[in-house]
This record gives C-alpha cells, sequence and structure tokens, in this order.
C-alpha cells in the first residue's frame, strides 16, 4: 500500500529543505538551530498520537549521559525498566526542556506510569505533558515537581534508539538542536 505524505508533511521537509540550503550558504547559526527547534516540536505534536515500542531504560540513559557530558552538574537516576508504548519524539523533547531549568532529575515507572520528578517548576513544558496524555504535580515548600504519564508495556521489539555518541557528536541531532542552543 502507497502512503502518501500529506499537506503537512510537505510543508515540514520543504522546511528541513530551505535551513538546509541556508546552513549551506551561510553556515551554522543560532537561528538555523531555532528554526530546526520549531520543526522537530511541530513534527512531534503532529505526530502526537502514533505510538512506538520504546526501550524506556536506554532512551533515558543514552539521552541524560550525554547531558550529563555537557552539563557538568547535572545528576539524574533511572529505575525505569522496560519497553513502554510512548511518543519517542515527545518523550524526548520532555527530558530536554526538564534538563534546561532541573539539575537532578529522577525517573521510575510503577505499573502503567512513567513518573519523573525534579527540582523546579514544569511551567513550560505544560503543553508536551498533555500531549502526552500526563499529568504535573508541584509542591511550593520543598520546589518539588512530580511528572506522571500513563502509558502501557510493550511485548514488541523496541524502536531504534541512538546511542549518547550520535546525540553528542551528530551536529543536528536533537540533544545539539535542543540543548546545545541554551548554552550559546
Amino acid at each position: 500500500m502507497i502512503v502518501l505524505p500529506n499537506s503537512f508533511e510537505r510543508y515540514l521537509a520543504s522546511l528541513r529543505i530551505f535551513v538546509s540550503l541556508s546552513i549551506l550558504k551561510h553556515g551554522l547559526q543560532a537561528k538555523h538551530l531555532e528554526k530546526l527547534q520549531k520543526i522537530h516540536l511541530a513534527e512531534a505534536f503532529f505526530d502526537k498520537n502514533s505510538l512506538q515500542s520504546v526501550d524506556i531504560y536506554r532512551l533515558i540513559q543514552n539521552l541524560l549521559y550525554a547531558i550529563s557530558s555537557i552539563k557538568c552538574d547535572f545528576n539524574f537516576s533511572c529505575n525505569a525498566v522496560g519497553n513502554f508504548f510512548i511518543n519517542k519524539k515527545l518523550f524526548t523533547i520532555l527530558l530536554l526542556k526538564l534538563c534546561e531549568f532541573s539539575d537532578n532529575i529522577s525517573l521510575n515507572s510503577q505499573g502503567n506510569y512513567i513518573i519523573i520528578k525534579f527540582h523546579g517548576k514544569s511551567t513550560g513544558v505544560f503543553p508536551i505533558i498533555s500531549a502526552l496524555k500526563g499529568f504535573s504535580f508541584y509542591e511550593t515548600k520543598s520546589n518539588i515537581s512530580l511528572i506522571i504519564i500513563p502509558t502501557s508495556k510493550a511485548e514488541a521489539q523496541s524502536v531504534y534508539i541512538e546511542s549518547e555518541w550520535e546525540y553528542l557528536f551528530d551536529k543536528f541531532s536533537i540533544v545539539n538542536i535542543f540543548f546545545i542552543n541554551v548554552f550559546q
């Protein structure tokens, strides 16, 4: 069966081509990374209902090890184990946004829930949390936020997950597009 891209997917593809031609002509600049961020966000929100089987432990470890090598005072712990049906793009963007303003993140899985605990408020990530059908809590006394994302366990094989080296050394990886741009 032939699946044709819809107009929004064609539009995003043409935006990617425009940005790549601009990078070739002018070199990589901060404005290009901002445009690529917007394209990644639009793509993730457009496909917010598509779920993949993701090895959560491997995704979190690889992504946060890459972040901890860039941000020296960053600490994390991960007790989430197993494959879950979740939107990989949105979950990755959520973790990257949380790493921007928090230095200590703890992830856990209990039953059919992924629980993210961190210091600080989760003000800038509410659209991503709601797209993942999750919810968040904030305790004012201890300045701790809790994000709970409902998922279901998957028996299927996990989709491809990039290694921390791919996240670090690829100039156009999601870590370099979302996270490196913050420190420039």
